[in-house]
């Protein structure tokens, strides 16, 4: 403790000393208490006049000292001068503290494979005032095999001898999993009490269980026209060690062979330039070779969207140009004109106009239904539906009749989708102009109807697999009708965030996770399972990982700005929009390293943005559960202990990139504000100006 003395004289003091006596006072009697003394940790050699220094001292107390005591402490110089500070002491009772020496961490963490044997030792040492007495040691209830090198009694406990002041006791931890052991991570604890003990110790015990065994795995890698895929990537990922492998690439017959992987589950992802992605679990068991076969969705169709702006206007120009591949082994459908444009248009215009539906691909399509459209602004209604066959390279014009009800006329649709559906059989038509509607939504900041004051029309039709026996659909076609377009804003990422929606919703959808969670397999750049979809924020003072290694809030970025946006740090991509929104749907997040669960931390983010999990994907922060594995970002898995929707309005913030759609928040990998695609309140979204 320091008192402060002050020399309020005009000569220096030298050499002080100090005294003290402490006493307690029984019946209006003192009595000196000779097991406390004071001293000064340090001489003092002179107090200049008109200073004040601070002295350092120390109270030293024997273990049976009492509990309250008075002390008089005496300050003198060698000129005589001196004072005496009077104070009350309260003792506390001295206790046995114990700590965990050696592993210098505190706990047991080791790696063991089944059938094997791991160990380490244990030091505890007794850093309290008193021994402890009557030691009792409790090894692990939980998991048979963690063990202690000791000689346990008969209720199984294990009894060592009393540990004095300073004392340490060394033992063994044992791990020894059997063969049929399951893989994964396993936690117990030792717990140590003392009958002179506060409470209990617990020193935590973990250990990872892997196999020392091996096997193999091949993959047969085709497309949806049956044709071999050669340079597919395939990316292996142990679901229990965490291990990821160097991405390896098919062969000319699309085949490849991983050898001398370790035994349990693995999570794998398949994806080839011009093709979908698959993904899943193979299980790899001890000297077998493991098999999986997919087939990839080949795209038949690239869409490019040109915006032009029109000279000495308010006006943009978009082209839709679609390329097909033709002379493949399936139906490609095309219609042409792609697209008709109406300039400034009467109300209740009306006019007739012919399409030709050709069949580009080298096998017979059928049971080919035609489909317009009815929206508030007009109605393109086909007068041929319905098509029995159309074969390789056989081409048919079909009329449809246009009705243009003009930009303030209002009609009621025939059906919510916005298309008149003439579904047959279990296969879903579908909604072309309402995926255009969305995609304009989702892609602009500002309705999609609004802007392309148009109607659209779809063919599509069913054919025989090639790599299946049974009917398939087809491609579909479209056709757009423009009736004049609004002004654009942000125009320039405009095309691509387009071509990427349509892609999917039209050309691609099949076998597309929802938005909601569940894996949707690797992503666009880097390296493991990454894509987009979702949308969600973070509080103002939320770090994000930049590409320069360093952290800032998200609050503080802004467009052109570079982040980490994959698991290698490598892979950048830029900030193209900032944003902030209110939110009432805000989750706290407890997480904890796997490695070390009691170090724990708090991550807090809306309900809807997704983050990466070990086993289920992409998840939304709504639908995740205790016990989830998320991915940080030097590479470690993070546990979730626990969720809490917490009350209030808040103001978070968000971004979209440009490239990848994944960033690190908070150290955990989460996705961007989806690339714009999938938003579900386009308006909700106020972009931050600069």
């Amino acid at each position: 403790f320091n008192l402060t003395l002050i020399n309020p004289g005009d000569i220096p003091l030298t050499d002080l000393e100090v005294s003290s006596r402490i006493y307690r006072i029984e019946e209006g009697v003192e009595i000196d208490v000779p097991e406390v003394s004071v001293s000064l940790t340090e001489p003092v050699a002179e107090l200049s006049p008109s200073v004040r220094k601070r002295l350092s001292l120390q109270m030293q107390a024997d273990a049976d000292a009492p509990d309250e005591a008075i002390a008089e402490i005496t300050f003198i110089s060698a000129e005589g001068a001196g004072v005496t500070f009077v104070g009350e002491v309260s003792l506390l009772p001295a206790i046995p503290i114990l700590t965990v020496a050696s592993p210098r961490v505190g706990y047991v963490q080791g790696s063991v494979d089944r059938g094997d044997i791991y160990s380490r030792q244990v030091t505890i040492e007794n850093r309290g005032l008193r021994a402890l007495e009557d030691i009792v040691i409790t090894p692990p209830q939980e998991i048979p095999w963690m063990q202690l090198n000791l000689p346990r009694d008969a209720d199984g406990l294990i009894r060592i001898p009393d540990l004095e002041v300073g004392e340490t006791f060394t033992f063994d931890t044992v791990f020894v999993p059997s063969n049929d052991v399951e893989m994964g991570y396993y936690r117990d604890e030792i717990v140590i009490s003392g009958s002179n003990a506060v409470s209990d110790f617990t020193v935590q015990v973990a250990a990872t269980v892997t196999s020392n065994f091996v096997g193999n795995l091949t993959a047969l890698v085709t497309n949806s026209l049956g044709q071999a895929v050669p340079n597919a990537s395939l990316r292996l990922r142990h679901s229990v060690l965490g291990h990821d492998l160097d991405p390896v690439m098919t062969d000319s017959e699309g085949r490849v062979t991983v050898t001398d992987l370790s035994e349990g589950n693995w999570s794998w992802h398949l994806s080839a330039p011009g093709h979908g992605a698959q993904a899943g679990v193979v299980e790899i068991q001890a000297d077998e070779t493991a098999e999986i076969s997919a087939e990839l969705h080949r795209s038949l169709v690239t869409i490019e969207f040109n915006v032009v702006p029109v000279p000495f206007t308010d006006r943009y120009e978009i082209k839709l140009e679609m390329t097909f591949e033709t002379f493949v082994p399936a139906p490609v459908l095309t219609m042409t004109p792609p697209k008709y444009e109406f300039e400034n248009l009467p109300a209740n215009f009306e006019a007739t106009v012919m399409f030709t539906l050709k069949n580009e691909g080298l096998i017979r399509m059928y049971d080919i239904e035609i489909e317009g459209t009815e929206t508030r602004f007009g109605r393109l209604t086909p007068m041929i539906e319905y098509l029995p066959e159309l074969l390789p390279q056989q081409s048919v014009a079909v009329p449809f009749r246009l009705e243009y009800a003009g930009r303030e006329g209002e009609q009621t649709p025939s059906n919510e989708s916005g298309i008149a559906n003439a579904s047959s059989g279990d296969r879903a038509t579908a909604s072309i102009w309402t995926d255009l509607d969305d995609c304009f939504t989702e892609s602009l900041p500002f309705p999609g109807a609004d802007v392309m004051q148009g109607l659209a029309a779809l063919a599509n039709g069913k054919y025989r697999s090639v790599s299946a026996a049974e009917a398939a659909d087809g491609i579909g076609a479209v056709i757009l009708i423009l009736a004049g377009a609004q002004a654009l804003t942000d125009v320039r990422a405009f095309p691509f965030q387009l071509i990427a929606c349509m892609g999917g919703k039209i050309f691609g959808g099949k076998g597309r996770s929802d938005s909601s969670g569940g894996s949707r397999g690797p992503g666009t750049n880097g390296k493991g399972p990454f894509r987009v979809g979702g949308i969600g924020c973070f509080l103002a003072d939320t770090p994000v990982l930049l590409a320069d290694g360093s952290y800032g809030a998200i609050q503080t970025l802004k467009t052109g700005d570079k982040v980490v946006s994959n698991v290698q740090d490598n892979i950048n991509s830029i900030i193209r929009h900032t944003y902030k929104i209110e939110s009432d749907e805000l989750y706290r997040l407890t997480v904890a390293p796997v490695s070390n669960r009691s170090t724990t931390r708090e991550i807090l983010v809306t309900g809807e943005h997704r983050i990466w999990t070990d086993t289920n994907g992409w998840l939304a922060v709504r639908n995740l559960e205790v016990g989830e594995w998320l991915h940080g970002q030097s590479g470690e898995m993070i546990e979730i202990i626990s969720t809490e929707l917490l009350p209030g309005t808040h103001e978070v913030y968000t971004f979209q990139l440009q490239g990848d759609s994944a960033f690190y928040a908070d150290g955990i990998l989460v996705e961007d504000l989806c690339g714009g695609l999938y938003l579900e309140d386009p308006e909700s979204l106020k972009e931050i100006t600069e």
